[in-house]
């Protein structure tokens, strides 16, 4: 009994609880926990600021590759085109503001193109160098004017005076070395027309071509309608009013 009343005693007179304190320990979880609330907030908050500055220049750069694709197709150089053999190619390239674009053009048939394009964001930043490529197949239309009279026409013809109509190839006065012609063309007829028509001339007026449509040289063409004064080639008349 005496050693627990001494026990007691001094227990007493230290003022202390055997059992410790918590208050500490929960403050220090509680900022721990709001530091990592924190950190975590300021990461998310950078990711979604990059995701949105990277989802713009992607976008950015995808519009510049169609914008060469479109400028290449707008100024297209058919006889640059017309000179690669089937898989060659040539490339063009252009600076646009905060970017840049090339076209790579490549020849996969006779009246076929496959056109690459890619698009460069060059602005400086954390992001620079997003790149876009698009590619697209291109079809050439071609324009004939296939010129197989001196004229063709539908109906009788009619010359009087001095007017002539001439089939012969001939490289008109004063064109020099300007277009001189291949020699590869030859003499049509001088008038192409419509089986029944005539065609007529009156004073010095003459029709001339290759001898073997005679005189006055003309070849009847059953095949000829309305369509071939409107259509040329995988072009018509309204094509090319608005090309103009």
């Amino acid at each position: 009994m005496k050693i627990n009343r001494e026990f007691s005693s001094r227990h007493e007179r230290s003022g202390s609880d055997p059992r410790g304190g918590f208050a500490l320990p929960v403050a220090i979880l509680a900022l721990v926990i709001v530091g990592v609330l924190v950190t975590g907030g300021f990461f998310l908050a950078n990711q979604e600021t990059r995701i949105g500055q990277s989802t713009e220049r992607g976008t950015m750069a995808f519009y510049l590759a169609e914008t060469g694709i479109g400028e290449v197709a707008q100024d297209w150089d058919n006889a640059r085109f017309q000179a690669l053999e089937l898989w060659e190619s040539f490339s063009e390239s252009q600076e646009v503001g905060n970017g840049e674009w090339e076209v790579e053009v490549t020849r996969i048939g006779d009246q076929l193109a496959l056109m690459q394009g890619e698009g460069r964001i060059t602005r400086g930043g954390n992001l620079a160098g997003a790149t876009r490529r698009i590619g697209m197949v291109t079809r050439t239309l071609s324009l004939n004017l296939d010129v197989e009279a001196g004229l063709t026409t539908q109906g009788n013809v009619s010359l009087a005076g001095q007017a002539n109509i001439s089939g012969v190839d001939t490289d008109p006065g004063g064109w020099g070395g300007v277009c001189p012609g291949d020699g590869e063309l030859e003499d049509t007829p001088g008038v192409k027309t419509t089986p029944g028509s005539e065609v007529s001339t009156a004073g010095q007026a003459e029709v001339v071509g290759d001898p073997a449509y005679g005189d006055p040289n003309v070849d009847y063409d059953e095949d000829i309608d309305d369509e071939t004064f409107t259509q040329f080639g995988d072009l018509d008349w309204d094509d090319l009013v608005g090309m103009a």
